[in-house]
């Protein structure tokens, strides 16, 4: 495995939780390919209106950014847990 992504759905909001390549794998276009699906799944097959990335401090801003992400001012967080 070279690399994954994880991603989640809420309503109308797909997140991109986490992209990730191997380290021996980076500058080969992968992480391009898998944020490429993401994108494509959220607006081809749920419908998604907005995709949003948690927004940790990592050195993939670049490839989101590339991808049209932009920074949003971050009101607080949610966390949830089935009942």
């Amino acid at each position: 495995m070279v690399g994954y992504q994880f991603n989640a759905l809420d309503g109308e909001y797909g997140y991109l939780v986490r992209i990730a390549v191997h380290p021996a794998c980076n500058s080969k276009g992968i992480g391009a390919r898998l944020m490429a699906e993401a994108v494509r799944f959220f607006k081809a097959l749920i419908h998604a209106h907005h995709a949003q990335h948690p927004g940790r401090d990592t050195h993939a801003h670049r490839l989101y950014e590339w991808f049209g992400f932009v920074r949003i001012q971050q009101i607080g967080f949610v966390l949830r847990r089935e009942l």
